[in-house]
Formats: structure tokens, C-alpha cells, sequence
């Protein structure tokens, strides 16, 4: 019987540290795919932040052009 349950004990011990090191990869995944991503997000905001000038400076000789005509 205890045998039985030292056995059990080391099956469910090595459940556990079975889990806990699939978990760790799928955390070290998980880190590197936010870094990625947010390094993505940083780069689209700047050009975000390009093509918004961009249009207002459009949008400005679009005015001056609009009032040479008239």
C-alpha cells in the first residue's frame, strides 16, 4: 500500500512537472509574440502619424489651390 501510494505520488508528480514545463514554453511563446506584435503596433503608429500629416498638408493645397481658382 505504500508502495501504491509512493507510486502515485511520483505519477502525479511527474504529471505536474510535465505540465508546468509545456506551460513555460507556451508562456515563452506568448512573450515573444507580445513583443513582436507590439513592436508592430509601434511602427503602424508611425505611419499612421506619416500619412495624417500628409493629408493635412493636402488637404492645405487643396484649399490654396481651390482659392487661386476662385
Amino acid at each position: 500500500e505504500l508502495q501504491e501510494k509512493c507510486r502515485a505520488t511520483q505519477e502525479a508528480f511527474e504529471r505536474e512537472e510535465k505540465m508546468r514545463k509545456e506551460l513555460e514554453t507556451l508562456n515563452t511563446k506568448l512573450l515573444t509574440e507580445k513583443t513582436d506584435l507590439l513592436r508592430q503596433l509601434e511602427g503602424e503608429a508611425g505611419s499612421l502619424q506619416e500619412y495624417q500629416e500628409k493629408a493635412t498638408k493636402l488637404a492645405a493645397q487643396k484649399l490654396d489651390l481651390e482659392s487661386q481658382l476662385l
